[in-house]
């Protein structure tokens, strides 16, 4: 860090953080506001990202910081440290994908960009905090045949990681005369073409570092300063809405008179003493045709049967009145239409009350106090969130998953491009699994059996 306060090499360094904060800039943010923004240990990964990259560069005299300092006070370091300065001059920010985390010990990445076999990386505190499929922006160096990572680490979720990738492939195609001057200088020295091509992507991915910087601020910075709320919809993409009907019963009005009306209609279920299950009456088409309306984007909520029906919403006959529940403005008033004219004369007009996805959770946190909860046994908790975990993933498969451009798994690997989709869709699932806090009912759901099911284990890597 002194070095840099010779040579001009520290305004070098200050034009790479700059390059590595355009997306902040974009926003009006200065680098002291940025960093507030970010925390710890956030805001010294991006540093970091920052000044490794500076440590790869060549000023106008085509000078390099890691040749001069070491030419010139290299005799200072000890060999080891003088190996992972010239590594890390060498070095090319990369997306890895993690698998076989050992915890304080090491890690196996798989290169993204550059494809290939996945390396044991040793990083003691870095996989402490690692998931399997996680997927991280890292330096990988080789010192002595120990691949060790770099301290400038950038997390990033499956969506930006796509992001990502996608950006890359963009900057590839735009740099192509860039890295033409490279392939000549390498051609004078290399004879190997493996060797050029190697040579090639690592003097590419040299010149796309910022990227990896950028794509990972943009992404926080538009979670931090625009957060928009997941929509949440039923299965016919209606907004999720908690409604309840309370239809009171006129004074002459009998609780047999209801349960015959309810079991005279075909859409209701009777799954109880006074609870019936309101269905939607045709079977669910697996087959989706072209003009079928597709699910829409967000989240999804969905309840069937086991037989695949879909339930509406459920009524129940609870003292003078009965109580109608659905997930949606438009299917209560289908479920309004339909009791008014099955119980005409039977009952009043309805109170109706609503609930939004994020009342329901304001509610919940004020109300929880207040619910007396039946303690079960962990093992009795587990099994019942674990069957119920198998019962939703299994009806999953032959439902239409929007990451999978809409179609079910098993539709999906049916073709080479729909097979890699499915990998990437269950890898985000045991992902999500792998990060659930300790002492949770779902903290050790194991997910392989969705690979076996669908064929997919050997692409488990």
């Amino acid at each position: 860090m002194k070095w840099l306060d010779r040579d001009g090499w520290r305004e070098v360094l200050i034009d790479v953080i700059e390059e590595h904060c355009d997306a902040a800039r974009e926003r009006g943010l200065d680098s002291k506001a940025l960093m507030e923004m970010l925390g710890e240990p956030a805001a010294s990964n991006l540093w970091g990202c920052a000044f490794e990259d500076f440590l790869t560069r060549a000023d106008e005299d085509d000078r390099n910081v890691v040749d001069d300092y070491l030419k010139r006070r290299g005799w200072k370091e000890n060999g080891l440290t003088r190996k992972y300065m010239k590594a890390l001059r060498w070095s090319a920010m990369s997306l890895y994908e993690v698998s076989g985390v050992i915890p304080g010990e090491s890690f196996l990445a798989r290169d993204l960009v550059r494809g290939g076999e996945a390396v044991r990386v040793y990083e003691r505190s870095g996989s402490k905090s690692l998931k399997t499929w996680d997927r991280i922006g890292a330096r990988l160096v080789d010192i002595d045949g120990r691949i060790e990572m770099a301290g400038g680490v950038l997390a990033f979720d499956a969506e930006t990681s796509r992001e990502l990738l996608g950006a890359i492939k963009a900057m590839e195609v735009e740099s192509a005369g860039h890295i033409e001057k490279f392939r000549a200088e390498f051609e004078g020295v290399l004879a190997d073409a493996a060797a050029i091509e190697k040579m090639e992507k690592l003097a590419f991915l040299q010149l796309a570092a910022p990227l990896f910087s950028n794509v990972w601020l943009a992404d926080f910075l538009q979670k931090t300063l625009d957060p928009k709320p997941r929509k949440i919809t039923n299965s016919d993409g209606e907004d999720l809405v908690i409604v309840t009907m309370r239809f009171p019963l006129t004074s002459r009005t009998t609780r047999d008179q209801i349960r015959d009306a309810f079991e005279a209609n075909p859409s209701l279920s009777h799954a109880g003493k006074a609870y019936w299950n309101w269905l939607k009456l045709e079977k669910p088409n697996r087959k989706r045709s072209k003009g079928a309306r597709q699910p829409p984007e967000g989240l999804m909520v969905a309840s069937t049967m086991s037989d695949g029906s879909t339930i509406l919403g459920a009524v129940e006959i609870k003292g003078r009145a009965v109580l109608f529940t659905t997930n949606s403005r438009e299917r209560a008033a289908a479920a309004k239409a339909m009791i008014e004219t099955d119980l005409k004369g039977l009952v009043k007009e309805p109170v109706v009350t609503e609930q939004t996805p994020e009342e329901l959770m304001a509610s919940r946190g004020e109300t929880a106090r207040h619910v007396s909860r039946v303690e079960l046994p962990e093992e009795e908790i587990r099994a019942l969130v674990h069957g119920n975990l198998d019962e939703h993933y299994r009806q999953q498969l032959d439902e239409p998953i929007p990451m999978l451009g809409n179609v079910s798994p098993r539709a999906a690997i049916k073709s080479a491009s729909g097979r890699k989709k499915v990998v990437d869709w269950l890898k985000t699932l045991e992902n999500h699994m792998a990060r659930v806090p300790a002492g949770d009912p779902m903290a050790d759901y194991d997910t392989k059996w969705l690979w076996e099911e669908l064929g997919l284990m050997s692409q488990r890597r």
